[in-house]
């Protein structure tokens, strides 16, 4: 026997539910509140393993649309004031009370070659991610991924004309990770394979005589070696990598070293 207990408060049009199973189908149904801070519907599963859902929304349409009034919608959040909505309110508010490193607050998947969270407006912010501790090593936003042909985070502009397609404010451009575009060479007797120069062995810019070199001239202290020399860089089409090279022809100094920028295209 199912079990199924209802309760109806008509005063606040408001509905809870606790079943084992129960399944309620109208055509469409409204639940208001007008209390101050409350809440007009409630979902919660108390179970405390599994992929437990409170509240789930389903759509089976294939209409198409765009935007705010966009094609079908499993679950639909929305503010109604259209002049003057309260500071951060929300259509859809994700929120993990976890303290943890692993909770997510907002997860948005897409199977095929979408999009996994979409963000639009017309003059503020299409996606926008902040970071409030300020001694933490944290991100606002992060982009990752795991094609060698795709990029973790694209900027673009599309207006026309010429427009900024990414602006840095306030702060240093850091490089890490183990293939860096920007790193330093340090000429060795291994890597100096012409007469006046120091090949650039480095993933970064092996096998693509396309990409952007911008090298300049580094004192090896360790040493005081300088290579006292004006230099430019070129593509070496036998061995497949850049090469930094004197252009007085004279050789350059073992542990001699340059800052080297690489930028594809």
């Amino acid at each position: 026997m199912k079990k199924t207990f209802i309760t109806l408060a008509l005063a606040g049009m408001s509905i809870h539910a606790n079943a084992q199973s129960s399944l309620i189908q109208p055509q469409q149904s409204i639940f208001l509140s007008t209390t101050v801070g409350g809440t007009a519907l409630t979902g919660q599963n108390n179970a405390t393993t599994g992929a437990s859902t409170g509240i789930k929304g389903v759509a089976i349409s294939t209409s198409h649309g765009s935007g705010a009034t966009g094609g079908a919608s499993g679950v639909l959040g929305m503010i109604t004031p259209t002049t003057a909505p309260g500071g951060y309110s929300a259509g859809v508010r994700g929120l993990n009370n976890g303290t943890g490193g692993t909770g997510i607050g907002v997860i948005g998947y897409q199977a095929g070659s979408g999009w996994g969270v979409y963000g639009e407006t017309p003059s503020g912010f299409g996606v926008y991610g902040i970071t409030t501790n300020n001694a933490a090593i944290s991100v606002g936003v992060r982009g990752e991924t795991f094609s060698a042909n795709g990029m973790g985070v694209e900027a673009k502009y599309s207006g026309t004309g010429v427009g900024v397609a990414l602006e840095v404010d306030n702060g240093a451009i850091r490089v890490s990770g183990t293939n860096k575009a920007a790193f330093i060479h340090t000429a060795t007797v291994a890597n100096k394979l012409s007469s006046n120069g120091t090949d650039v062995d480095h993933p970064m810019c092996n096998g693509d005589a396309n990409c952007f070199l911008f090298v300049t001239q580094k004192l090896n202290p360790s040493g005081i070696i300088y290579n006292n020399a004006s230099i430019g860089v070129y593509y070496n089409t036998i061995r497949n990598k850049w090469e930094i090279f004197n252009e007085n022809n004279a050789a350059i100094p073992t542990n001699a070293q340059f800052n080297v920028l690489v930028i594809k295209q």
